[in-house]
């Protein structure tokens, strides 16, 4: 299947540990496990990418909800296992 240019994928997985090394190096995978991601330092970049008109109204609106609503879905069972940076990613982009 060809994709235009302006198509991209990401992908998430749990492990890689039935990736090849020529999986890894072909698709540009980066590890990043969960203790080294800071999820205010991606929230700060997602506002900051944001016009500035509505950045500060942004701003409240996720102090007042979006981190309440990660820490709810982070006490339930998911369906699908995701990863704290793959919940606020996911939650950023709608």
């Amino acid at each position: 299947i060809k994709f235009q240019d302006n198509v991209n994928f990401v992908f998430e997985t749990h492990s890689l540990s039935f990736a090849s090394p020529a999986t890894v190096s072909r698709m540009g995978m980066i590890f990043l496990s969960q203790e080294d991601v800071d999820i205010n330092s991606l929230v700060s970049s997602w506002i900051n990418s944001q016009s500035e008109e509505s950045r500060g109204g942004l701003m409240k609106w996720i102090n007042a909800y979006f981190f309440k609503a990660l820490e709810m879905i982070a006490s339930k069972e998911l369906i699908v296992e995701v990863t704290q940076m793959g919940l606020v990613s996911s939650g950023l982009s709608h």
